[in-house]
């Protein structure tokens, strides 16, 4: 296409205008139709816009700038407008002859709040043009809220710059977001589909649950969940297949109608029941089969009022544009809620699994695509169909079935890409198409290919019955997707899913039995699941080798107060260990059921690489699993609303071989990665760097074997207050009570700790020394109550103080327990560090500062010959820097975490006092430790100059120059060597 400006544009707008003005009779006349304004107005102006309306640059169709439908468009706007494969904006067409009524403006502004993720939408008759902000909730009443701009064909010339922010260039800049309303009532009214829905859908199933236990009082809360969840099911079913054009329109609508027009005496029921069993003869499928839904007692009119608020005009649903991944997105939410009876009504709660975890968080599209591309999509690569279908893909923990129906998705994709490369295998597979076209002219995958792919290769598990069956619905409604308008073969029906969606607990087998049996109620909660029953489970796929891709979201939040359950996962799974989560054993129990070679790819949290908890998962995984690729989104929150750090994990079952190496990304899908040798994660913390400073790392270690742990008296995190024995208490309330100074110690926080220097302490801990001593009266239990721990630890000790929570206790057993547990560490010089800290921020503390929970302590053995102060200028040098970098792992915003676990393993580089050369680099190391004490001493002294700062500050970079050249000697480190250890400083 030519280049476009905006004066190349008002010439074209100009000549437009003129030749509309020209004969405007004709065109208003009802003769004049809807394509040939498109034709001879609304396509040339959009050209003149810069936009590709004639595909001529012959890219696929996918990637066209602009799809404009031909012909019947059954109630899609007449033109999508793209750029880099992402829908900007809908521009529906009318005839001149026609005003621009009320309905068009609503259809079009439904079309994009539907779509969920589409904010802009236009209706144009080039009489006048109309844009709107439709992220706004449609509304009848008021179907010109959210208008950006409304011209008359007079005023394009005069009022260009409003079209031209429609150009190309200027949508590919941003220019739609200024069309965005901000204003208060429009904020109000920014609610999205999704959230509509779900609202609505909450709605109704509250009002069903209450009618229905009011006429059948029998049915115990299982029973009435089930019941519900059934019958909405199939009444949005039907609309949607209504919608999609698969069933006549309107067959809801009808009952409802009948039923008012009646005067309320037929029994809606009923009707709905032969409707039911009428889809059910005709499509089959499991969510239609005879169900005790079909035999309940329910006033009509609660039925009538859901069914007209799915249908216009009370609904601005449309079930033909909103995607069965954002049907996914709601019925995931809805799934976390539950029905309670009490004696009066039916309330809607969270499930207390969600309530634990803080709510329900779907899986992004994103995740979801990138997941399924690198498992089935590594697992489809140079195969044939025959060979793809014997394809096993399971989802142990499917919920809602989002990632089931993204494997469906690439499956469809990958089927019609072949077929379109071998057309004559499509129709060489037997009596009934692979494929068939579409009114559009567009390929499509049959019916009956989809079925295909549904029964042979999609796999799921779900704890969850409701789940398990908006599993299934997913499926259909995918199935139907892309069904537009075609009517089915009558021999086509829909698959039945119940041996490929089970219901049961992937974690926990029947065998939990075989020492007590369980109760009703145990067995109903925990719902034990065999996956080697050939019958019940998956006992065929298992025997023959297993699934060729697990793939999900596990739970991650385990029940601990469950005992039975903890007791047999802890006895199940090598992974189940201490405070463990229950997505360490759905890794395990995913590896174990797939086929040797097999890929499992979960997002789920990264705390397994780095905590103890994970410990023996990842023994297993380091020893029997090659780790192919790791995405650790770090501090970027994938899940909205939810504080999680997660990653993308991809696991292939076979044993690494010596130099396997794996794919590390940090933070993001698009970062390019390192590789990493898997040989370097072992059961201790995963750390993941590159082999450059991996052999660093090995360098430093073997240059000095010796680790901080073996010079030290001990290393521990500091006290806590109800968990030591002490009062953690700030420095002003200590002096306002009057506590003798020997009972008191200062109390150093991490915030105070920087390098070389503690800054002034703000809190004092007050500890069982001399008690006697302790004028307690002055210490109010009013006062006390305000430090809850403290409060709820003292108070916890009672009888043992006296019978008061005061630090009046004479209990020398207390004492003496205390001391020898935390005062020798306590009370000796140490070496203090911040436990979060951007980079090393060593100190040290004297006798009698303690500190508290967010610093760890290195108290040095008192026969050790090196000095404190080399064993200072060591740790907050460089090169322990880097190093302490590399085998830790960072935490959000930059920070490191300095735990005894990770400084215990900092290798020292002892003195060999024999050695003339060693003791003259620990005495120099020393000399100018204490000159650095005594500069950054200085330099956080009040009211310093300007200039004398800047020389400290001189002074204090030079200082450290000469320690880390010592260093660098000390441990042997080569020049190429300290270019890389400085870039990351």
């Amino acid at each position: 296409m030519p280049q476009v400006t905006k004066e190349s544009f008002a010439r074209a707008l100009q000549a437009l205008v003129r030749k509309y003005e020209a004969d405007r009779d004709t065109y208003l006349s009802p003769q004049y139709n809807e394509m040939q304004t498109r034709t001879q107005f609304i396509s040339p102006l959009l050209e003149a816009l810069g936009w590709d309306v004639r595909n001529e640059a012959g890219v696929p169709y996918h990637l066209c700038e602009v799809w404009e439908e031909k012909g019947e468009t059954h109630g899609r706007p007449d033109y999508t407008f793209r750029l880099n494969g992402q829908t900007k904006f809908f521009l529906e067409v009318k005839s001149p002859s026609e005003a621009l009524r009320t309905d068009d403006i609503l259809q079009t502004k439904r079309y994009a709040w539907n779509s969920r993720d589409i904010f802009f939408a236009g209706v144009c008759d080039f009489e006048q043009f109309r844009f709107f902000d439709a992220s706004l909730r449609p509304d009848e009443k008021r179907p010109y809220d959210g208008e950006a701009f409304h011209l008359i064909y007079s005023e394009y010339a005069e009022k260009i710059d409003k079209l031209w922010e429609l150009s190309r260039d200027r949508v590919a800049a941003g220019s739609l977001d200024q069309f965005l309303r901000k204003d208060r009532k429009s904020l109000l009214q920014k609610i999205p589909v999704d959230k509509d829905f779900l609202d609505n859908l909450t709605t109704w199933r509250h009002d069903l649950a209450n009618a229905i236990h009011a006429q059948n009082p029998e049915h115990d809360v299982q029973a009435l969940n089930d019941i519900v969840q059934r019958l909405l099911d199939r009444i949005i079913f039907i609309r949607i297949a209504e919608d999609r054009k698969v069933i006549d329109q309107r067959q809801l609508w009808d009952i409802a109608v009948i039923w008012e027009e009646s005067g309320g005496r037929r029994n809606i029921m009923e009707q709905l029941v032969q409707v039911f069993q009428e889809f059910n003869t005709r499509f089959n499928g499991e969510i239609f089969k005879p169900h005790p839904c079909e035999e309940i007692k329910i006033e009509s009119h609660v039925l009538v009022k859901i069914i007209r608020q799915l249908y216009p005009p009370k609904s601005n649903y449309r079930f033909d544009v909103i995607g069965v991944e954002l049907l996914g997105s709601i019925y995931e939410r809805y799934l976390g809620n539950t029905l309670r009876i009490t004696p009066k009504r039916v309330f809607i709660e969270p499930k207390p699994e969600v309530r634990k975890a803080g709510g329900v968080y779907y899986t992004p599209q994103y995740i979801v695509d990138y997941i399924v591309r690198n498992t089935v999509g590594k697992l489809v690569e140079d195969k044939s169909p025959k060979e793809v279908d014997k394809i096993r893909i399971l989802d142990p923990a499917c919920g809602s079935g989002s990632f089931l129906i993204g494997a469906f998705q690439f499956l469809i994709d990958w089927y019609l890409n072949y077929y379109r490369e071998h057309p004559k295998e499509a129709a060489a597979q037997g009596l009934v198409p692979m494929t068939r076209t579409d009114p559009d002219g567009n390929l499509r995958l049959s019916f009956y290919a989809k079925s295909l792919i549904i029964q042979h290769n999609l796999y799921g598990v779900d704890i969850d019955p409701q789940a398990v069956e908006v599993t299934m619905m997913s499926l259909y409604l995918k199935m139907l997707e892309g069904e537009l308008g075609i009517q089915i073969p009558k021999q086509d029906k829909l698959p039945e899913l119940k041996y490929n969606v089970r219901c049961g607990n992937s974690l926990i087998s029947p065998d939990i039995e075989d020492d007590k049996p369980l109760s009703a109620e145990e067995r109903q909660r925990i719902n034990p699941f065999n996956w080697n029953d050939r019958e019940n489970g998956f006992g065929d796929i298992l025997q023959s080798g297993g699934f060729d891709a697990v793939i999900g979201n596990p739970p991650y939040i385990g029940f601990h107060g469950f005992m039975k359950d903890k007791k047999y996962l802890k006895e199940a799974f090598a992974s189940a260990k201490g405070k463990f989560d229950y997505y360490l054993p759905f890794i395990e129990r995913g590896l174990s059921l797939l086929r040797e070679g097999g890929l499992l790819s979960f997002i789920c949290p990264t705390n397994f690489t780095k905590r103890g908890h994970g410990e023996a998962l990842r023994a297993h995984i380091a020893k029997s699993v090659r780790v192919e690729e790791i995405c650790d989104f770090q501090d970027v929150q994938v899940f909205s609303g939810a504080l999680n750090y997660v990653g993308i994990f991809l696991f292939r079952k076979s044993v690494p071989l010596s130099e396997q190496y794996l794919l590390y990304r940090r933070r993001s899908l698009s970062d390019p990665g390192s590789r990493i040798r898997q040989a370097t994660l072992g059961r201790d913390p995963w750390v993941f760097r590159d082999e450059q400073k991996t052999k660093i790392v090995e360098s430093i270690e073997k240059s000095a074997p010796v680790r901080l742990a073996e010079l030290t008296s001990g290393i521990s995190e500091g006290i806590v207050t109800g968990m030591n024995d002490v009062f953690l208490m700030p420095l002003e309330a200590a002096r306002h009570v009057g506590l003798e100074s020997d009972v008191i110690r200062h109390c150093i926080r991490g915030n105070e700790v920087r390098r070389y220097f503690l800054e002034p302490i703000r809190d004092v801990v007050l500890y069982p020394y001399r008690l006697k001593t302790c004028r307690t009266e002055a210490l109010p239990e009013a006062r006390l109550r305000k430090f809850k721990h403290a409060w709820k630890y003292l108070n916890s000790r009672r009888r043992e103080l006296g019978g008061r929570p005061y630090f009046e206790s004479s209990s020398k057993a207390w004492y003496e327990l205390w001391c020898q547990r935390d005062l020798r560490l306590l009370t000796a010089p140490k070496i203090v560090v911040p436990e979060l800290a951007e980079s090393s921020r060593f100190a040290i503390a004297d006798s009698t500062q303690f500190y508290g929970d967010t610093v760890c302590g290195i108290t040095l053995r008192p026969d050790l010959r090196e000095s404190l102060n080399y064993l200072l200028g060591l740790l907050n040098s460089k090169l322990i820097d880097f190093y302490y970098r590399e085998i830790t792992v960072p935490k959000a915003n930059g920070f490191y975490i300095y735990k005894t676990m990770f400084l215990k393993r900092i290798p020292i580089r002892r003195i060999d006092f024999n050695s003339q050369a060693d003791v003259h680099v620990h005495h120099e190391v020393s000399r100018l430790i204490q000159g650095m004490l005594e500069l950054n001493k200085k330099k956080h002294s009040d009211k310093l100059a300007p200039t004398e700062l800047q020389r400290l500050e001189r002074e204090i970079a030079a200082t450290d120059a000469e320690i880390d050249n010592l260093v660098y000697g000390l441990y042997g480190i080569t020049a190429e060597e300290r270019k890389i250890i400085e870039a990351q400083n």
